[in-house]
C-alpha cells in the first residue's frame, strides 16, 4: 500500500496537502512548515519515501501510525489535530482544510478523517502488508519518481 502525501500549499506558519491511499483521495493533510534548516518541533518532514508502522504513543495513550525512518527526526506520527501548532514535526488529517489568512492553515474533522484512514492503514499493517509513506510537493515526487526508475 502506498500512502501519497502531496503539499499543495506552504507558507511561514503551516503546510497543506492531500492524502491518497493507493491513488484515491482521502483527506487534506496538515504539517508545520518545510523548511531548508530543521527547527526542532516546528519543521515539516523532508519529502521521501518512508515505511509506516503501529506504534503506541505514551503522549496520546493509544496506537498510532508511526512514520519511520525520517532522517533528523524521530516519534514522528500521522494523527489528529486542527492547527500547525499541534504538529510538532508530525502530519494531521482532516476532511476539509482552509488557508485562508484568517483561518492560517487549519484542517476540520480531523477525528473522522483520522479514524478511517487508521482502520485502512492498521488493516494492512497487521495483515502484513508492507505499506509506504511517500510525501513532498509536486516537483519533489516528479524527481523522486524519476530517480527510483534509474535505480
Amino acid at each position: 500500500m502506498v500512502i501519497l502525501v502531496l503539499r499543495y500549499s506552504g507558507s511561514s506558519e503551516s503546510t497543506l496537502g492531500v492524502f491518497l491511499i493507493d491513488g484515491k483521495f482521502y483527506c487534506h493533510t496538515l504539517e508545520d512548515p518545510v523548511r531548508k534548516v530543521k527547527i526542532p518541533g516546528i519543521t515539516a518532514i523532508p519529502g521521501g519515501d518512508y515505511p509506516l508502522i503501529l506504534r503506541y504513543s505514551n503522549r496520546f495513550k493509544q496506537e498510532m501510525i508511526g512514520v519511520e525512518k525520517v532522517p533528523g527526526f524521530t516519534g514522528i506520527l500521522i494523527h489528529i489535530l486542527n492547527t500547525a501548532e499541534e504538529t510538532e514535526g508530525c502530519i494531521g488529517v482532516g476532511r476539509t482544510a482552509n488557508n485562508n489568512r484568517h483561518a492560517k492553515g487549519r484542517i476540520f474533522n480531523s477525528r473522522d478523517a483520522y479514524d478511517e484512514v487508521f482502520e485502512i492503514i492498521a488493516s494492512a499493517i497487521r495483515q502484513g502488508e508492507e505499506v509506504r509513506l511517500v510525501i513532498g510537493n509536486p516537483m519533489e515526487l516528479l524527481k523522486f519518481e524519476n530517480r527510483k526508475e534509474t535505480i
